[in-house]
């Protein structure tokens, strides 16, 4: 089904010419999180995950470790819960002059009714963010800030470093898998339970893993990831970028379904960019847009079809080729649907 209205060739025009936007102008960047609001029944799923866990270890306790850089970057009224009780995971690292806006750890109350409450203001703040997660620990707030110390920043075999954000729930566990099958030692010591919103706002958590403290090894350097590894990482994170991208282009399109929704569609998406052999990310930012702006099948559409394997636009330029064709075939691609479903 479309998503809008193909209304006019200059309408077209205005988001087919993405290509110029993308080389020649400096991003306004809404961001746009594909991740929907926290379901009501988390912080009662968590509270029933927790007693479970503390039933067979009664030495655990219930940690929140938050992603400040979202709260840092837009700020919503009030005071958050966490503010002068957090442990920031940057303290004493070379990353200390970026504490305003660093991942911090927030232990909750050791009630059922305090740690609800402690949840449920976290949430208010959180919400709609994919910032906020729950590890469950023998270890307490300075020990367990430590056992990150070495997974702060990352190294690329060719010497890039960048800044590991394992607080953002949107990373977290295509990372963890990644340093799981780097063999990363030391990753999720002392972590004895991971929960996380899912993208649709459920309760979820990382694969159970036993971390033994005699694997723990701290680096002397920044922890290095192989090209493999690195790429795998750029991988979990392109649905995103596409998704910030059109919103940066087109809001609106992205307004009339739920955030999880958006993140699927292109995931189906790119089974078609990878299949048509569209490598160009402002192309691939193109075909999704084209997608959204008239229907999921747009391709399927002769026209479309044959501007598609005939890879005759520059790479970059995909704007420009879908703007030659006439708007016969645009009103056409809107009607693309399911049952035409036919190249899968």
């Amino acid at each position: 089904m479309s998503r809008l209205p193909v209304k006019s060739h200059e309408e077209r025009k205005r988001f087919c010419g993405q290509i110029d936007t993308f080389n020649n102008r400096v991003y306004r960047m809404e961001m746009f999180f594909a991740v929907d609001p926290i379901a009501p029944d988390f912080a009662d799923d968590l509270l029933d995950a927790f007693a479970l866990a503390k039933r067979r270890n009664g030495k655990l306790a219930l940690f929140a470790l938050i992603d400040t850089s979202f709260e840092y970057a837009n700020p919503r009224p009030g005071r958050p819960v966490w503010k002068g009780q957090e442990t920031s995971l940057y303290r004493g690292s070379e990353l200390d002059a970026l504490a305003n806006a660093a991942p911090c750890l927030f232990k909750l109350g050791d009630g059922h009714r305090l740690a609800r409450v402690h949840i449920q203001r976290l949430v208010e703040t959180c919400n709609g963010k994919p910032m906020l997660s729950f590890v469950a620990s023998e270890l307490d707030s300075s020990l367990l800030a430590n056992t990150f110390q070495d997974f702060l920043e990352v190294k690329t075999v060719d010497q890039q470093q960048f800044v590991l954000r394992f607080a953002d729930t949107r990373i977290l566990a295509g990372l963890d898998a990644v340093l799981l099958a780097e063999a990363t030692y030391g990753w999720r010591m002392g972590i004895v339970h991971w929960w996380l919103p899912d993208r649709k706002g459920a309760l979820s958590e990382l694969p159970a893993l036993t971390c033994n403290e005699d694997d723990y090894c701290r680096a002397k350097n920044v922890l290095v990831l192989s090209q493999y590894g690195f790429n795998q990482l750029v991988d979990h994170g392109e649905i995103d970028a596409i998704l910030n991208a059109i919103a940066d282009q087109n809001p609106a399109l992205l307004s009339t379904v739920l955030p999880s929704d958006n993140y699927c569609l292109i995931q189906r998406l790119l089974i078609q960019t990878n299949r048509l052999a569209i490598k160009s990310f402002p192309d691939v930012v193109m075909f999704c847009t084209t997608a959204m702006f008239t229907s999921e099948y747009f391709y399927l559409h002769p026209r479309f079809e044959q501007v598609l394997a005939s890879k005759i636009w520059t790479p970059g330029e995909l704007g420009n080729a879908f703007l030659a064709i006439d708007d016969a075939c645009w009103a056409e691609a809107e009607s693309m649907g399911a049952q035409t479903k036919t190249v899968y």
